[in-house]
């Protein structure tokens, strides 16, 4: 009999049912098991209900709620949950065959923490790019070293949280798209719950070609949550004031000078997409 880790595996998905099976095809050839995993499904269609329930018996499967992008999902999938530990893997990554011994190392060794490891990154074009986690500055990009103690952008698929986090915080709802690794990380901080490194816990990553909606929303999560952040979560008004009177010139002019990427125009409706959010 495999090893069994008290370990929930949440998949978020949406329309992906391919990758979907090689993610689960890689925890199904582990050695070792998570006790549960399950799928939350925005899918347009029944093709993935209709793959996981003839492929993935073994698979719990729900509906997602279908509006509200990844943070919405990630919390429907929290609510359904059921083990000590919660890991959130990407329907586009692939366990490695340790993966699960690290879990169960990491919820003997560091109970009660948020523990992130490192991502793989298997680019199109044969590149291989590994991702290690970090710390934002203070417009919210994240370019800093990681250091502990510091509120720190983690790697979502290869990142375990001790469950009763949630149930004294969530993701945030109104981040569609981006972020939200950064959010539960300062959430999770802000309420005294370490966030550590470990190095040999590693996840493959195969990211697809993202569209212009993704740069758009991750720019205006960007914003939005470094706002929140200082306004809310850590109750300092006048760091959220400088924050907005740096960060919207810093943008427009980033946006105006720049030949490709990035355009006037989209600035200002990145900041506009942030103040609804913000307003919301």
């Amino acid at each position: 009999m495999p090893r069994t880790v008290p370990v929930s595996v949440c998949i978020c998905t949406m329309n992906r049912p391919e990758l979907l099976a090689d993610a689960l095809e890689s925890i199904a050839a582990s050695a070792t098991r998570p006790a549960e995993v399950v799928v939350s499904d925005d899918s347009a269609d029944d093709a993935t209900e209709a793959m996981v329930g003839t492929r993935f018996p073994w698979v719990r499967y729900v509906r997602g709620p279908r509006a509200g992008g990844i943070a919405g999902n990630r919390n429907a999938i929290i609510d359904v949950a059921t083990q000590p530990g919660i890991a959130f893997m990407d329907d586009d990554a692939q366990v490695t065959p340790d993966y699960f011994d690290e879990i169960a190392a990491i919820l003997e060794d560091s109970p009660g923490a948020v523990v992130s490891g490192l991502v793989r990154n298997h680019l199109p074009d044969g590149r291989t790019v590994v991702e290690t986690p970090g710390g934002v500055n203070f417009l919210g990009f994240p370019v800093v070293p990681w250091d502990a103690g510091t509120s720190n952008m983690l790697t979502m698929s290869a990142t375990v949280f001790p469950a009763d986090l949630f149930e004294r915080t969530r993701f945030d709802p109104k981040l569609i798209y981006g972020f939200d690794e950064v959010d539960i990380s300062r959430r999770a901080s802000a309420l005294g719950y370490p966030v550590l490194l470990r190095r040999s816990f590693v996840v493959d990553h195969f990211p697809q070609q993202a569209g212009e909606w993704y740069r758009e929303y991750t720019n205006a999560s960007r914003i939005y949550s470094t706002w929140n952040f200082y306004r809310h979560i850590q109750g300092r008004p006048l760091r959220a004031a400088a924050f907005v009177a740096v960060v919207v010139p810093h943008h427009l002019i980033v946006g105006a000078l720049r030949r490709h990427g990035l355009r006037l125009a989209q600035a200002r409706n990145d900041l506009r997409a942030a103040l609804r959010l913000a307003r919301a």
